[in-house]
């Protein structure tokens, strides 16, 4: 192997083992955008009334955030936020995060377009794609709906 480029190609065609995923933890952007759109949905990140300094101070962040991807937020009379992405590359962007509640954002950004059983055949349609991609041998993927879990165990 020579270069960065034989490496990856490499890496691309050995086996893999996926020994732990929340399928939902794999919704891509441009997925995200396609399903919201078909269930008439906005792609958001609303947060309510900061109740501590700490909240306030989160919500200046986000603020900050939205304005530096193009944003406009809207910020609500109780003091609480709305940011609505209008692109998947928006989205993209603000996947930099830095801290737990950072990340269940847009997490929940994500989880809220899911509506239907399409929806959920949808995501997992593509993640088994993208595994059948990168030659995967097991899979072992949980899907988690609030307080239900639902594990699937494939092999190949």
């Amino acid at each position: 192997m020579n270069s960065q480029k034989d490496i990856i190609e490499y890496i691309r065609n050995i086996p893999k083992v996926e020994l732990h995923i929340h399928i939902e933890g794999s919704f891509e952007p441009e997925l995200i955008f396609e399903i919201a759109r078909r269930n008439g949905l906005d792609v958001k990140i609303e947060r309510s009334m900061p109740q501590n300094n700490e909240e306030k101070k989160a919500i200046q962040k986000l603020t900050h955030k939205a304005l530096q991807i193009g944003i406009t937020p809207e910020i609500k009379a109780d003091g609480g936020i709305k940011i609505i992405f209008d692109t998947p590359e928006q989205l993209t962007q603000a996947y930099d995060f830095e801290n737990l509640q950072e990340f269940l954002d847009i997490y929940y950004a994500g989880m809220n377009v899911l509506q239907t059983e399409q929806d959920f055949y949808d995501l997992t349609f593509a993640y088994l794609l993208r595994c059948s991609e990168q030659i995967l041998s097991v899979l072992k993927s949980s899907l988690t709906l609030k307080v239900t879990q639902v594990e699937v165990s494939l092999l190949k």
